[in-house]
């Protein structure tokens, strides 16, 4: 099983701090942004929901970034945990 590296901050300023600025996007060459989501309700070999982030950089190439619904989910309950809960 792969782990993800999750970064949790209180606000926007708070993440900045650690690096995590993306106000400036276009000035940086290899940025890209999410154009679509394309949703496979049945996408794994377990039958599992998958969620495909089309992107776009800025020269126009796509770029894929596949992620399940299970990881999905994850990410969402992190993000609304309380502070100091844990999953």
């Amino acid at each position: 099983m792969q782990g993800i590296k999750m970064h949790v901050f209180e606000d926007a300023d708070d993440a900045t701090g650690y690096g995590f600025n993306y106000n400036e996007w276009e000035k940086r060459p290899n940025t890209a942004v999410v154009t679509d989501a394309v949703i496979v309700r049945k996408g794994t070999v377990q039958q599992l929901p998958t969620i495909d982030l089309i992107c776009m950089d800025q020269q126009g190439n796509k770029h894929v970034v596949l992620i399940t619904g299970r990881l999905l989910k994850l990410v969402v309950d992190v993000a609304f945990a309380n502070p100091g809960e844990t999953k």
